[in-house]
């Protein structure tokens, strides 16, 4: 019987050869690094591992400032270290010089220099607000005295003559316009204006036949009147003013200033007479006809003359009814006339009379004007009075 083996032990078994270990850091690195170390102590430099994630939090804080000044080595820059040096950040400003308080002498002086600006500015501005109305004014009176050379229906036989074609006779007087109190002579629409010119001539021209001379405004030709009524040195016209003559004008109390001459056919003229009168082209609460335009209420007291014309605006109330007009010219021969915006509404002839009639009107103003032309007939002496009764509510 043949004899059976036995499987070979463990140990007896051939064990592969070991393979070789990997080369060493060491063995890789090309510069040795040396290791202080005890001789029996071989300590393997530390792993990529280990360097990058270090197991101590207390092995990654710098040094401190104090350590390593202990030391005896420079600190590292912010630079070095990789941050934003924050010195700037922490520097504080110089503390500035304190403002010198200034003196009161020279708040004074400031004080007085800034309100002599303020007073320049205003006085400025004053100044040209006057010029511009100033020029305005002027521009009004200009347009209202062409308006009347161009518009008045002048007496028939009237002719126009250049002033440089007349030659001046220092001899040929003219008196001053009497003046009713201090009222300023005013030229209303669609009302005559009666005009009187007074002279003495005593020089060459005595006897020769002497004539009115007009013109609205300081230059332009003369209008020559006829006179229709001489007293001894005394030249009586009157000049009617158009309806529509403050159509292109502002509704104002224009001032203008009328020319009057003495003139002689023998082409004499005397200096000239300025009158200033006022065309009026606004109503009562019109600031620039305040003085110039004679307004009352209605129900007021009696309005009574004589030879002196007259024109009386009177306030109603209210812009449209009727009211009672009681009027009386006695004997000698006047005439009264009511105007409304322009139109007449009542009109008594040229007579010697009364009556109390109702008027009656509508628009939008509230006043109406009353003109008495007295003597209409001619003559002198007369008297008249009316009343305006308040429109019934």
């Amino acid at each position: 019987m043949a004899t059976q083996k036995q499987p070979p032990s463990y140990s007896d078994a051939v064990v592969p050869p070991t393979p070789a270990s990997p080369p060493s850091y060491a063995q890789l690195s090309p510069s040795p690094v040396s290791f202080e170390a005890s001789p029996s102590t071989v300590k393997s430099p530390p792993s990529y591992n280990e360097v990058a994630s270090p197991s101590s939090p207390s092995s990654t804080q710098p040094p401190s400032y104090a350590s390593t000044a202990s030391s005896g080595r420079v600190p590292p820059s912010y630079s070095e270290m990789g941050v934003v040096d924050p010195s700037p950040l922490l520097q504080t400003r110089a503390p500035s010089t304190p403002r010198k308080t200034l003196s009161k002498r020279n708040q004074i002086i400031i004080a007085l220099v800034a309100f002599a600006v303020v007073a320049a500015i205003v006085i400025g501005v004053a100044v040209g607000v006057s010029q511009k109305k100033h020029k305005k004014a002027n521009e009004d009176q200009t347009a209202a005295e062409n308006a009347l050379n161009d518009g008045i229906q002048w007496p028939a036989g009237t002719y126009q003559v250049n002033a440089d074609d007349l030659t001046e006779d220092a001899s040929l007087l003219l008196l001053p316009m009497p003046m009713s109190g201090n009222m300023t002579p005013t030229l209303e629409a669609g009302r005559p204006a009666p005009m009187m010119i007074s002279f003495t001539n005593t020089g060459p021209s005595s006897g020769s036949t002497v004539m009115a001379g007009v013109r609205f405004g300081i230059s332009g030709p003369i209008n020559v009147i006829p006179s229709s009524s001489i007293g001894g040195n005394t030249l009586n016209y009157s000049l009617i003013i158009p309806t529509g003559i403050c159509a292109n004008l502002d509704s104002i109390c224009h001032q203008v200033k009328c020319y009057e001459f003495a003139v002689t056919a023998a082409g004499k003229v005397s200096k000239a007479n300025i009158n200033q009168m006022a065309l009026i082209c606004g109503d009562c609460n019109e600031p620039s006809c305040k003085g110039l335009v004679n307004c009352q209420p209605c129900n007021a007291e009696q309005v009574a003359g004589a030879d002196t014309p007259e024109s009386r605006r009177i306030d109603l109330g209210k812009s449209s009814g009727s009211f009672v007009f009681d009027w009386n010219t006695y004997t000698q021969q006047d005439q009264i006339l009511i105007w409304y915006e322009g139109n007449v509404i009542f009109d008594s002839g040229c007579i010697g009379s009364y009556g109390s009639p109702s008027v009656s009107f509508g628009g939008t103003s509230t006043e109406i004007r009353v003109d008495v032309i007295p003597n209409c007939a001619g003559g002198s002496g007369t008297a008249w009075d009316f009343t305006v009764n308040c429109p019934l509510r």
